[in-house]
């Protein structure tokens, strides 16, 4: 009787998800359960909505996904290397030898 007024199923599961609010901390992390989850450097202070499932966290910055990530275990830090300013990116590529100021510096210098 109501067979013909049925539609077909959706193709994908549904997937729970709860949504929250964080605000963007000076080092362009959100803190979201016991993790931080960074975001492009340019949105600190801003507010993000964040939604989360079971297998990842999504943030969201006016409608906007600016981030998505595996949901972690517990007191975590994901920073994804886009995200970081260009000054932060190039101290990455820095050997701990050149970050102690141990290197030999007479390799990089030009002979006059």
């Amino acid at each position: 009787m109501d067979k013909p007024a049925l539609s077909p199923l959706p193709a994908e599961h549904f997937e729970r998800s709860e949504w929250s609010r964080a605000r963007v901390n000076f080092d362009y992390h959100i803190a979201f359960g016991s993790n931080y989850y960074s975001v492009p450097y340019n949105l600190v202070h801003e507010l993000m909505e964040v939604r989360s499932t079971p297998t990842a966290i999504e943030i969201i910055h006016k409608g906007q996904r600016v981030a998505c990530t595996c949901a972690h275990g517990h007191g975590h830090a994901v920073t994804i290397a886009e995200h970081r300013p260009r000054s932060h990116q190039a101290h990455l590529e820095w050997t701990p030898s050149r970050a102690l100021g141990t290197d030999d510096w007479s390799a990089h210098c030009a002979t006059v």
